[in-house]
């Protein structure tokens, strides 16, 4: 129990002093300014394409249940609500709430352990298309601010996420084999060979939508962003998402946002600090305001049910 306040209070630590030196120097006036005054249309487009992530991500998961008998809707609820306690629990809490909405059995160990094992096969597929995009950003002479030990990093990513999707199974089969134990976790991340251009694809269309997000929402500030910009700023502030210290990203995605704008192509430091504001508000209310409205039906459900 200490340890786990210990580690929370380190989190939540690192997170607050993210967030001080994002905004220890900051003019209210002028940023408050540029966020009342923001291109509501462009925010709705924003809004527009948050919502088709979660639509394309709860398909894609979908697909990794063949012979499962919940529609489609269910997966699309399980996904808004694992997101929606990810932004309000800390450690991703969020995961294996979303991976115990979508079996069948409520205490069916070996379901949840499959469904536990593709939230892990999802990570792979977006750390295999964040990496592939950051290394060929390199190649084209983008992100030159990385050092040899981050491509280096990236490359080693990539290689392990294709030998997992790639490997026909052998690969698993092995670590099955050695772990019997951990049988049907493992058969949840060999999914990905059954249906991986399908996955892929989904993966890839998941992350059209992202920097489209980026791009309206910087737009709602009156700033057009080239596409080295728009691509640099989506890359940094989803690493800045994906580090698991507090409950939504605080913190660590508004440096991202501010360091990627400010330090790298010099914007306006009230301009950074609008777009950190409002890039990670319009997606967090979303979350939770969607999130929660599914969580809520889901516990009707369940005490009809009962």
């Amino acid at each position: 129990m200490k340890s786990k306040i210990l580690k929370e209070s380190l989190f939540w630590g690192i997170s607050l002093a993210c967030l001080y030196f994002s905004f220890k120097q900051i003019n209210f006036n002028d940023v408050l300014e540029l966020i009342t005054d923001s291109n509501y249309t462009y925010v709705l487009f924003a809004i527009l394409f948050t919502f088709g992530q979660f639509l394309v991500r709860a398909y894609r998961w979908s697909v990794m249940f063949p012979n499962s008998k919940l529609s489609f809707k269910s997966f699309y609820s399980a996904t808004h609500i694992g997101y929606f306690f990810n932004n309000v629990l800390p450690f991703r809490a969020g995961e294996l709430i979303k991976a115990k909405l979508v079996i069948d059995g409520r205490n069916n160990s070996a379901q949840l352990s499959y469904s536990l094992g593709t939230v892990l096969s999802e990570k792979i597929l977006d750390t295999l298309i964040l990496s592939v995009s950051i290394l060929a950003f390199v190649l084209i002479g983008f992100m030159g601010f990385l050092n040899t030990k981050l491509i280096v990093l990236n490359i080693f990513l990539v290689l392990l996420a294709l030998i997992l999707i790639f490997s026909q199974l052998t690969f698993l089969d092995k670590v099955k084999n050695r772990f019997p134990k951990f049988d049907n976790f493992m058969e949840g991340i060999s999914i990905i060979s059954h249906y991986k251009f399908k996955l892929l694809f989904l993966s890839v269309i998941f992350w059209l939508n992202v920097p489209l997000y980026t791009y309206y929402t910087m737009l709602s500030l009156g700033v057009e962003m080239n596409f080295e910009e728009t691509m640099v700023l989506t890359i940094l502030s989803t690493i800045g998402i994906a580090i698991p210290l507090a409950p939504g990203a605080i913190g660590t995605f508004h440096l991202a946002v501010i360091y990627c704008l400010n330090t790298i192509y010099s914007y306006d430091l009230s301009i950074a600090q609008s777009a950190a504001i409002l890039l990670h508000g319009i997606n967090f209310l979303y979350i939770v305001l969607v999130g929660y409205w599914y969580f809520y039906q889901e516990k009707k459900e369940i005490r009809y049910a009962h």
